[in-house]
């Protein structure tokens, strides 16, 4: 597998994960940080969920009311891919 075509996915998911939240707030702006690792490695998904607003929440297995902003983004982030 290609490492850069793998990040590269991994980027543009957090991107899109981070608009869509966004979007569903309506208010907030998701800071973004960038670090590195010693020895390397690094990553930006731990920094943009510790600036989550306070009432971020996840529950496992979640199903929204249907036609709802809630479903409307989970349908976006699942892209097909049935993670439970």
């Amino acid at each position: 597998m290609n490492k850069e075509l793998i990040s590269s996915w991994f980027q543009s998911l957090q991107d899109r994960i981070t608009y869509d939240l966004e979007v569903l707030d309506g208010k907030s702006k998701i800071k973004e940080d960038s670090w590195l690792r010693d020895g390397g490695g690094g990553g930006r998904t731990e920094s943009i969920l510790m600036s989550l607003p306070p009432t971020a929440n996840w529950a496992y297995d979640y199903q929204p009311d249907e036609g709802s902003k809630e479903a409307d983004t989970i349908a976006k982030l699942k892209k097909g891919i049935n993670w439970v």
